[in-house]
């Protein structure tokens, strides 16, 4: 793939991918969806002990579903921002979950 910003190499549908990556729609997108699933990562944890596996391998994927549990949320954290992150967490505090808007 040739990496070039001319109209004559890049066709139409590639330059509206890049102006949506621009925008940074595309980019808030890819942190909520890795927010999100660090937050299955960390789900994931409390069914392990219930898998028909061995004891050895319980702690091989509860180690990894702590480290990608991790990777995802700090990742999903540094591509969203401050803005994005305090956005969703309004929308995760149990307070805020039955106040009306007038």
């Amino acid at each position: 793939m040739i990496l070039c910003y001319s109209k004559n190499v890049i066709g139409k549908h590639e330059m509206k991918d890049m102006e949506r990556l621009r925008n940074g729609k595309l980019l808030t997108t890819i942190a909520v969806i890795l927010i999100l699933l660090s937050g299955l990562f960390f789900g994931l944890i409390f069914l392990v002990p219930f898998f028909p596996v061995t004891l050895a391998t319980k702690g091989v994927l509860v180690t990894g579903c702590i480290i990608s549990c991790e990777v995802a949320w700090w990742a999903g954290v540094a591509i969203a921002g401050k803005q994005v992150i305090t956005k969703y967490k309004r929308y995760l505090k149990p307070g805020n979950w039955f106040k009306h808007k007038n």
